[in-house]
């Protein structure tokens, strides 16, 4: 997922609590771009996100990836996707 080692990333700390969801992706899942080449922002993909965050995981991601192709208008996508969910179970 983009690990370089010649790269710096951010990091940082965050409370978890049961239930919550942590979605991991690379840069091609908001890279998409439309028929008139507008790109699905990273702005866009966190409005999607936020719309969806209620729902259990196995229907958030296929929501999240359906939105994004109906934006696109395609099934596939032309740069490489990744995504990685994780759902707290136990906290403590």
């Amino acid at each position: 997922m983009g690990i370089l080692p010649s790269v710096n990333y951010h990091t940082s700390t965050r409370s978890m609590s049961q239930g919550d969801l942590v979605m991991l992706f690379t840069d091609g899942l908001f890279e998409v771009a439309d028929r008139a080449g507008n790109r699905f922002s990273l702005q866009q993909l966190e409005t999607t996100v936020n719309r969806h965050a209620a729902l259990p995981p196995e229907e958030f991601f296929g929501r999240v990836l359906g939105d994004i192709r109906k934006f696109s208008k395609h099934q596939a996508f032309d740069d490489d996707v990744c995504i990685v969910g994780v759902q707290i179970q136990h906290t403590g």
